[in-house]
């Protein structure tokens, strides 16, 4: 015998599974930023210092805002693909 409230039990519980893995998914995809961040962060850094090996911290995280915000935003004429 099914009984209306067995179903309503059920229906909380996926409820709450999918609210659990949602905000699992929301924390992954926040932590993948996050990393991609520092990565593009220190491979710019790398770069620079292979340029100039001199460079001050204050140089280097003026081109690594420089660079990042280049990739994030529009792609200016003669660059990206034709």
């Amino acid at each position: 015998m099914f009984l209306i409230s067995d179903s309503f039990v059920q229906m909380g519980f996926r409820d709450l599974t999918d609210q659990r893995i949602g905000h699992i998914i929301k924390l992954e995809g926040q932590r993948e930023e996050r990393i991609k961040r520092m990565v593009i962060s220190l491979g710019i850094k790398l770069a620079e210092k292979e340029k100039n090996l001199d460079i001050s911290e204050e140089e280097l995280q003026k081109a690594v805002k420089e660079k990042a915000s280049e990739l994030v935003g529009i792609l200016k004429e003669g660059q990206g693909l034709d």
